[in-house]
């Protein structure tokens, strides 16, 4: 096996990567995407670069590998015309989706969808079911089913004290307790005949809209708050279901101008927020990513090239997950977020609006125009995801590392790889025929590195840690 050496002794400026004819980048046309690795469009190197950094912020560089067809997810009919918000599946099978003044219900998996008995006057934009038979929807009203979806009722009717709020997001822990957020947050501990508002004015001033819970009594409520300085995402933390919060994400850099739109938690401790940017330019700046390893205490900023304004975000693990932006494209990722592949889906660029996965084999998304549509999980993705397959040995490292390449996942007989420090700041970029190769980093700073191979069409990115 070829092997070759090399010893890093001086740090490259950024500007050389970005002056790089070899960026892996994404070029958008139509609704189509594809990285290609001689183009000259904007990388995530030049779009660090290009970002003005007024702190410390640990960024880690996704790299979107666009290759063919990654993974098809099948179009479903639902006869619905409106767009359609959210979705919630009580089993494989059985699943309810709401967008408009409808609600609609599968019980074949998608194949087929019936519309529910609710007063056309009203708009939902979430659905949730505690158990088969009891659900709740909301928007400016909350409705409530207690036999499967067969009859609706309100439960929250609009007084001079509560002026009709409009409610985004819920969560329920069981039949009868739960909590609703928006522009107001309540709670019941009667399946709904009354409510209370929430303990959280102080930590989410502004409107909320997510709420997520992953288990003895952590959750999440995302949302943001305007001030005179600008407009700011916010998250709050509870270990109480509920009953009181605190501030996990706050007034910062890395929140500012940032509209939250979904949270995720895999763990109580592993968990990312999606939103969109209200303000900058260039198009880079729409979207953000942020990741916590530490239950909310800190936030990495994830630097994407995602032309378009994430909605939502989905993971089965800290490894595999989903999102959806709204020109159409769903995104996957099988390494915690460092490489996105854009799976085929054909909607015809409607925004995905929600996506949800059952059991962890089946994952189903919604779409406006009243689009559906389903994936079958593998249980290997190792023929799903089309990304070079390479190590790093050993890792952590004291300095000498081996990148071993699998050629039979490199198309192309040259290899590009690029080095990355923590703060997204490439420090190493060459090209190479070998399958094997020796860096030794022992004249770096001790931290985080992330190496990126690209090859051809695919490419992918490994976290190294330096001790």
């Amino acid at each position: 096996m070829a092997r070759s050496t090399h010893r890093f002794h001086d740090r490259l400026p950024i500007k050389f990567f970005a002056a790089a004819n070899s960026a892996c980048s994404v070029r958008h046309q139509a609704h189509t995407r594809s990285a290609i690795c001689n183009s000259h469009s904007l990388t995530g190197v030049e779009a660090l670069s290009a970002m003005k950094i007024t702190q410390p912020v640990v960024v880690l560089i996704l790299l979107l590998t666009v290759q063919g067809a990654a993974a098809q997810w099948q179009r479903l009919t639902t006869g619905y015309a409106g767009n359609i918000e959210d979705v919630y599946f009580t089993h494989v099978d059985t699943g309810y989706a709401v967008g408009g003044s409808t609600i609609l219900k599968t019980t074949n998996g998608g194949l087929t969808w019936t519309s529910q008995s609710v007063p056309p006057t009203h708009t939902l934009n979430a659905i949730f079911f505690p158990s088969s038979n009891v659900g709740f929807a909301v928007g400016d009203v909350v409705y409530r089913t207690v036999d499967a979806g067969a009859t609706w009722d309100s439960v929250h009717v609009a007084d001079e004290q509560w002026k009709a709020p409009e409610f985004r997001s819920l969560f329920f822990f069981s039949d009868s307790v739960g909590i609703v957020v928006g522009d107001a947050f309540r709670s019941t501990t009667d399946q709904g005949d009354t409510w209370i508002d929430g303990p959280y004015d102080f930590v989410m001033p502004g409107a909320s809209t997510v709420i997520d819970f992953i288990g003895n009594g952590v959750g999440f409520l995302g949302g943001w708050t305007g001030t005179t300085i600008g407009m700011f995402g916010i998250v709050a933390k509870t270990t109480d279901l509920g009953k009181t919060w605190t501030q996990s994400l706050g007034m910062e850099d890395k929140s500012r101008g940032l509209r939250i739109s979904s949270i995720e938690f895999v763990t109580p401790s592993v968990g990312w927020v999606v939103g969109s940017r209200e303000s900058g330019n260039p198009p880079y700046s729409r979207t953000r990513i942020l990741h916590t390893s530490d239950g909310g205490a800190t936030w990495e900023t994830i630097n994407t090239v995602f032309a378009r304004t994430l909605n939502t975000i989905e993971f089965t693990s800290d490894q595999i997950g989903y999102v959806g932006d709204d020109w159409g494209s769903i995104y996957s990722t099988t390494d915690g977020g460092l490489s996105w592949n854009a799976d085929e889906i054909f909607s015809g660029g409607r925004s995905i609006n929600a996506i949800v996965v059952v059991d962890r084999s089946v994952a189903y998304a919604v779409a406006d125009d009243g689009l559906a549509f389903k994936r079958v999980i593998p249980t290997s993705v190792v023929d799903t995801f089309p990304v070079i397959g390479f190590r790093i040995s050993p890792n952590p490292s004291h300095g000498s590392v081996t990148i071993t390449i699998d050629p039979s996942q490199a198309p192309y007989q040259a290899t590009r790889v690029t080095v990355f420090d923590a703060l997204g700041r490439g420090v190493h970029q060459e090209w190479t025929t070998s399958d094997e190769m020796n860096f030794d980093f022992s004249t770096y700073p001790k931290g985080v590195y992330y190496i990126q191979v690209c090859n051809g069409t695919v490419s992918r990115a490994l976290k190294l840690v330096v001790n």
